[in-house]
Protein backbone atom coordinates (compact mmCIF):
# COMPACT_ATOMS: atom_id res chain seq x y z
CA UNK A 1 0.00 0.00 0.00
CA UNK A 2 2.81 2.36 0.77
CA UNK A 3 4.38 1.48 -2.45
CA UNK A 4 0.85 2.44 -4.31
CA UNK A 5 0.65 5.34 -2.52
CA UNK A 6 4.45 6.59 -3.96
CA UNK A 7 3.10 5.20 -7.20
CA UNK A 8 0.35 7.27 -7.56
CA UNK A 9 2.68 10.40 -6.32
CA UNK A 10 4.87 9.73 -8.87
CA UNK A 11 2.22 9.21 -11.74
CA UNK A 12 0.62 12.40 -10.91
CA UNK A 13 3.95 13.94 -10.65
CA UNK A 14 5.28 13.02 -14.16
CA UNK A 15 2.22 13.63 -15.96
CA UNK A 16 1.41 16.87 -14.56
CA UNK A 17 5.28 18.19 -16.02
CA UNK A 18 4.86 16.61 -19.80
CA UNK A 19 0.84 18.27 -20.18
CA UNK A 20 2.75 21.50 -18.56
CA UNK A 21 4.88 21.58 -21.25
CA UNK A 22 2.20 20.08 -24.03
CA UNK A 23 4.19 17.51 -24.91
CA UNK A 24 1.59 14.97 -25.78
CA UNK A 25 3.72 11.85 -26.37
CA UNK A 26 6.10 12.00 -23.68
CA UNK A 27 2.55 12.74 -21.46
CA UNK A 28 0.95 9.63 -22.61
CA UNK A 29 4.16 7.72 -22.74
CA UNK A 30 4.46 8.41 -19.07
CA UNK A 31 0.66 7.83 -18.07
CA UNK A 32 1.39 3.94 -19.92
CA UNK A 33 4.91 3.94 -17.90
CA UNK A 34 2.70 5.10 -14.91
CA UNK A 35 -0.07 3.24 -15.38
CA UNK A 36 1.79 -0.25 -16.19
CA UNK A 37 3.58 0.02 -12.26
CA UNK A 38 0.02 1.25 -10.77
CA UNK A 39 -1.34 -1.96 -12.34
CA UNK A 40 1.07 -4.60 -11.27
CA UNK A 41 1.11 -3.36 -7.46
CA UNK A 42 -2.40 -3.70 -7.67
CA UNK A 43 -2.11 -7.02 -8.76
CA UNK A 44 0.35 -7.92 -5.61
CA UNK A 45 -2.48 -6.65 -3.08
CA UNK A 46 -5.12 -8.67 -4.94
CA UNK A 47 -3.21 -11.75 -4.55
CA UNK A 48 -2.13 -10.20 -0.45
CA UNK A 49 -5.64 -10.45 -0.30
CA UNK A 50 -7.09 -13.79 -1.54
CA UNK A 51 -4.37 -15.37 0.01
CA UNK A 52 -6.09 -14.29 3.70
CA UNK A 53 -9.10 -14.83 2.33
CA UNK A 54 -8.53 -18.39 1.55
CA UNK A 55 -6.61 -18.83 5.08
CA UNK A 56 -9.80 -17.61 6.90
CA UNK A 57 -11.96 -19.77 4.69
CA UNK A 58 -9.75 -23.13 5.73
CA UNK A 59 -9.49 -21.58 9.44
CA UNK A 60 -12.78 -20.06 10.45
CA UNK A 61 -15.46 -21.03 7.48
CA UNK A 62 -16.58 -19.12 4.42
CA UNK A 63 -19.61 -17.80 6.22
CA UNK A 64 -17.68 -16.23 9.52
CA UNK A 65 -17.72 -12.70 9.63
CA UNK A 66 -14.13 -11.82 9.68
CA UNK A 67 -14.03 -14.27 6.48
CA UNK A 68 -16.75 -12.17 4.73
CA UNK A 69 -15.12 -8.40 5.47
CA UNK A 70 -11.79 -9.91 4.12
CA UNK A 71 -13.99 -11.52 0.92
CA UNK A 72 -15.61 -7.46 0.09
CA UNK A 73 -11.71 -6.25 0.81
CA UNK A 74 -10.85 -8.82 -1.75
CA UNK A 75 -13.54 -7.45 -4.00
CA UNK A 76 -12.79 -4.01 -3.66
CA UNK A 77 -9.18 -4.61 -5.02
CA UNK A 78 -9.95 -6.25 -7.40
CA UNK A 79 -12.81 -3.37 -8.71
CA UNK A 80 -9.49 -1.12 -8.61
CA UNK A 81 -7.24 -3.84 -10.83
CA UNK A 82 -10.09 -3.82 -12.71
CA UNK A 83 -10.37 -0.09 -13.19
CA UNK A 84 -6.59 0.42 -13.90
CA UNK A 85 -6.57 -1.80 -16.30
CA UNK A 86 -9.44 -0.06 -18.70
CA UNK A 87 -7.23 2.90 -17.72
CA UNK A 88 -4.09 1.53 -19.35
CA UNK A 89 -6.01 0.06 -22.19
CA UNK A 90 -7.35 3.56 -23.43
CA UNK A 91 -3.89 5.19 -22.92
CA UNK A 92 -1.90 2.93 -24.51
CA UNK A 93 -4.48 3.80 -27.63
CA UNK A 94 -4.36 6.44 -27.74
CA UNK A 95 -0.39 6.59 -27.04
CA UNK A 96 -0.52 4.23 -30.39
CA UNK A 97 -2.35 5.99 -32.16
CA UNK A 98 0.04 8.90 -31.54
CA UNK A 99 2.86 7.04 -32.66
CA UNK A 100 4.13 6.43 -35.89
CA UNK A 101 3.79 2.90 -36.10
CA UNK A 102 2.24 0.54 -33.88
CA UNK A 103 5.51 -1.54 -32.60
CA UNK A 104 6.72 1.47 -30.55
CA UNK A 105 3.34 1.24 -28.68
CA UNK A 106 3.95 -2.26 -27.79
CA UNK A 107 7.78 -1.52 -26.82
CA UNK A 108 6.41 0.28 -23.62
CA UNK A 109 3.53 -2.28 -22.81
CA UNK A 110 4.72 -4.74 -20.89
CA UNK A 111 1.80 -6.24 -18.40
CA UNK A 112 -0.85 -7.84 -20.84
CA UNK A 113 1.09 -10.68 -22.70
CA UNK A 114 -1.56 -13.24 -23.69
CA UNK A 115 -3.75 -13.51 -26.91
CA UNK A 116 -6.59 -11.95 -27.03
CA UNK A 117 -9.31 -13.94 -25.14
CA UNK A 118 -7.64 -15.56 -22.42
CA UNK A 119 -7.06 -15.15 -18.59
CA UNK A 120 -4.17 -15.91 -16.82
CA UNK A 121 -4.11 -18.51 -14.28
CA UNK A 122 -3.27 -16.31 -11.49
CA UNK A 123 -5.92 -14.15 -12.31
CA UNK A 124 -8.34 -16.65 -13.07
CA UNK A 125 -7.70 -17.34 -9.33
CA UNK A 126 -8.16 -14.75 -8.11
CA UNK A 127 -11.54 -13.94 -9.95
CA UNK A 128 -12.94 -17.46 -8.82
CA UNK A 129 -11.92 -16.31 -5.20
CA UNK A 130 -14.03 -13.29 -5.59
CA UNK A 131 -16.82 -15.17 -7.16
CA UNK A 132 -16.69 -17.55 -3.99
CA UNK A 133 -16.63 -14.79 -1.86
CA UNK A 134 -20.25 -14.30 -3.59
CA UNK A 135 -19.90 -11.35 -5.74
CA UNK A 136 -20.32 -12.27 -9.50
CA UNK A 137 -18.12 -10.44 -12.07
CA UNK A 138 -18.48 -10.34 -14.93
CA UNK A 139 -17.13 -9.33 -18.46
CA UNK A 140 -13.40 -11.33 -17.33
CA UNK A 141 -12.73 -12.49 -20.62
CA UNK A 142 -10.61 -9.45 -21.96
CA UNK A 143 -8.30 -9.49 -18.66
CA UNK A 144 -4.71 -10.16 -19.47
CA UNK A 145 -5.35 -9.28 -22.97
CA UNK A 146 -4.55 -6.09 -25.09
CA UNK A 147 -5.11 -5.88 -28.96
CA UNK A 148 -2.81 -3.76 -30.15
CA UNK A 149 0.04 -4.41 -32.81
CA UNK A 150 2.98 -6.34 -31.49
CA UNK A 151 0.65 -8.35 -28.42
CA UNK A 152 0.43 -11.13 -30.44
CA UNK A 153 4.37 -11.86 -31.08
CA UNK A 154 4.94 -11.27 -27.64
CA UNK A 155 2.72 -13.97 -26.87
CA UNK A 156 3.84 -15.96 -29.47
CA UNK A 157 7.74 -15.81 -28.45
CA UNK A 158 6.36 -16.33 -24.84
CA UNK A 159 5.16 -19.66 -25.56
CA UNK A 160 8.24 -20.41 -28.06
CA UNK A 161 10.88 -19.85 -25.01
CA UNK A 162 8.68 -21.79 -23.03
CA UNK A 163 8.62 -24.87 -25.48
CA UNK A 164 12.72 -24.58 -24.99
CA UNK A 165 12.11 -24.83 -21.55
CA UNK A 166 10.27 -27.95 -21.81
CA UNK A 167 12.62 -29.38 -24.15
CA UNK A 168 15.44 -28.80 -22.27
CA UNK A 169 13.85 -29.89 -18.94
CA UNK A 170 12.44 -32.80 -20.52
CA UNK A 171 8.87 -31.40 -18.76
CA UNK A 172 5.47 -33.47 -18.46
CA UNK A 173 2.48 -31.69 -19.66
CA UNK A 174 1.42 -31.01 -15.69
CA UNK A 175 5.14 -29.66 -15.32
CA UNK A 176 4.75 -27.12 -18.03
CA UNK A 177 1.82 -26.15 -17.08
CA UNK A 178 3.52 -25.17 -13.44
CA UNK A 179 7.01 -24.11 -14.80
CA UNK A 180 4.47 -21.74 -17.28
CA UNK A 181 2.00 -20.39 -14.36
CA UNK A 182 5.13 -19.13 -12.79
CA UNK A 183 6.96 -17.25 -15.66
CA UNK A 184 3.86 -15.29 -15.99
CA UNK A 185 3.13 -14.49 -12.26
CA UNK A 186 6.71 -13.23 -11.86
CA UNK A 187 6.46 -11.59 -14.94
CA UNK A 188 3.63 -9.74 -13.56
CA UNK A 189 4.82 -9.32 -10.25
CA UNK A 190 8.13 -8.39 -10.74
CA UNK A 191 10.53 -6.00 -12.92
CA UNK A 192 10.95 -8.63 -15.08
CA UNK A 193 8.78 -9.38 -18.25
CA UNK A 194 7.35 -13.72 -18.74
CA UNK A 195 9.65 -13.51 -21.78
CA UNK A 196 12.53 -12.39 -19.47
CA UNK A 197 11.59 -15.21 -16.90
CA UNK A 198 10.83 -17.64 -19.28
CA UNK A 199 14.83 -16.75 -20.71
CA UNK A 200 16.19 -17.25 -17.25
CA UNK A 201 14.26 -20.82 -16.88
CA UNK A 202 16.10 -21.95 -19.59
CA UNK A 203 19.53 -21.36 -18.44
CA UNK A 204 18.84 -23.33 -15.20
CA UNK A 205 17.26 -26.08 -17.06
CA UNK A 206 20.50 -26.23 -19.27
CA UNK A 207 22.27 -25.91 -15.82
CA UNK A 208 20.28 -29.50 -15.11
CA UNK A 209 17.49 -27.96 -13.12
CA UNK A 210 14.31 -29.81 -13.37
CA UNK A 211 11.04 -28.45 -12.75
CA UNK A 212 10.75 -28.34 -9.35
CA UNK A 213 13.92 -26.80 -9.05
CA UNK A 214 13.86 -23.98 -11.60
CA UNK A 215 10.12 -23.09 -9.95
CA UNK A 216 11.85 -23.19 -6.04
CA UNK A 217 14.83 -20.91 -7.82
CA UNK A 218 13.57 -18.20 -9.91
CA UNK A 219 12.37 -15.93 -7.11
CA UNK A 220 16.29 -15.44 -6.11
CA UNK A 221 17.48 -15.60 -9.37
CA UNK A 222 15.51 -12.58 -10.27
CA UNK A 223 16.53 -11.03 -7.06
CA UNK A 224 19.77 -10.91 -7.80
CA UNK A 225 19.85 -9.86 -11.45
CA UNK A 226 17.98 -7.06 -10.18
CA UNK A 227 20.43 -6.17 -7.61
CA UNK A 228 23.40 -6.50 -9.69
CA UNK A 229 21.51 -5.38 -12.86
CA UNK A 230 23.49 -8.39 -14.77
CA UNK A 231 21.88 -10.63 -17.68
CA UNK A 232 19.96 -13.26 -16.69
CA UNK A 233 22.19 -15.57 -18.16
CA UNK A 234 25.31 -14.58 -16.92
CA UNK A 235 23.23 -14.53 -13.04
CA UNK A 236 22.08 -18.44 -13.66
CA UNK A 237 25.40 -19.50 -14.86
CA UNK A 238 26.85 -17.51 -11.35
CA UNK A 239 23.56 -18.51 -9.05
CA UNK A 240 23.96 -22.34 -10.00
CA UNK A 241 27.61 -22.98 -9.77
CA UNK A 242 27.81 -20.92 -5.96
CA UNK A 243 24.30 -23.91 -5.41
CA UNK A 244 26.13 -26.48 -6.85
CA UNK A 245 29.29 -25.56 -5.09
CA UNK A 246 28.15 -25.50 -1.55
CA UNK A 247 25.29 -28.00 -1.99
CA UNK A 248 23.09 -25.60 -1.24
CA UNK A 249 19.00 -26.34 -2.25
CA UNK A 250 17.37 -24.58 -5.26
CA UNK A 251 14.72 -23.16 -2.99
CA UNK A 252 17.36 -21.46 -1.04
CA UNK A 253 18.27 -19.39 -3.80
CA UNK A 254 17.09 -16.11 -2.52
CA UNK A 255 19.99 -17.35 0.45
CA UNK A 256 22.69 -16.68 -1.76
CA UNK A 257 20.87 -13.53 -3.23
CA UNK A 258 21.16 -11.83 -0.01
CA UNK A 259 24.79 -12.97 0.53
CA UNK A 260 25.84 -11.59 -3.34
CA UNK A 261 23.86 -8.47 -2.94
CA UNK A 262 25.12 -7.47 0.49
CA UNK A 263 28.84 -8.38 -1.13
CA UNK A 264 28.71 -6.09 -4.19
CA UNK A 265 26.50 -3.35 -2.38
CA UNK A 266 29.46 -3.32 0.23
CA UNK A 267 32.47 -3.35 -1.86
CA UNK A 268 34.15 -2.12 -5.22
CA UNK A 269 33.61 -6.11 -6.77
CA UNK A 270 30.56 -6.83 -9.18
CA UNK A 271 28.29 -10.06 -9.00
CA UNK A 272 30.63 -11.07 -12.60
CA UNK A 273 33.64 -11.02 -10.18
CA UNK A 274 32.37 -12.41 -7.26
CA UNK A 275 31.01 -15.36 -9.25
CA UNK A 276 34.62 -15.92 -10.74
CA UNK A 277 36.03 -15.62 -7.18
CA UNK A 278 33.49 -18.01 -6.32
CA UNK A 279 34.00 -20.46 -8.97
CA UNK A 280 37.84 -21.17 -8.02
CA UNK A 281 37.65 -20.48 -3.77
CA UNK A 282 34.03 -22.46 -3.39
CA UNK A 283 35.36 -26.07 -3.42
CA UNK A 284 38.14 -25.60 -1.34
CA UNK A 285 36.00 -23.20 1.34
CA UNK A 286 33.41 -26.33 1.02
CA UNK A 287 36.53 -28.94 2.14
CA UNK A 288 37.75 -26.49 4.91
CA UNK A 289 34.17 -26.12 6.59
CA UNK A 290 33.78 -22.64 5.43
CA UNK A 291 30.37 -21.50 4.19
CA UNK A 292 28.90 -19.16 1.39
CA UNK A 293 28.54 -16.67 3.35
CA UNK A 294 31.69 -16.40 5.27
CA UNK A 295 33.34 -16.86 2.15
CA UNK A 296 31.61 -13.62 0.52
Amino acid sequence: QRQMRLANSEFKAATEIYKNTGNRAKELQSKVDGLNNKYRLQGRIVQEHRKRYEQLVREKGRDARETQIHARKLNDSIAVHQKLEKELRQVSKEFEQLQSTSNKAAGVFSVFKKNAGEVSEELQSVYSAAGMAGKALTGIGVAGTVAIGGAVKVAADFEKAMSRVGAVANASNDEMGRLTETARHLGATTQFTDGQVAEGMQYLAMAGYKTNNIIGAMPGLLATAAAGQTDLGVTSDIVSDILTEFHIAAEDTNRVADAMTYTFTNSNATLQQIGQTMKYAGPAAKTAGVSMEELA
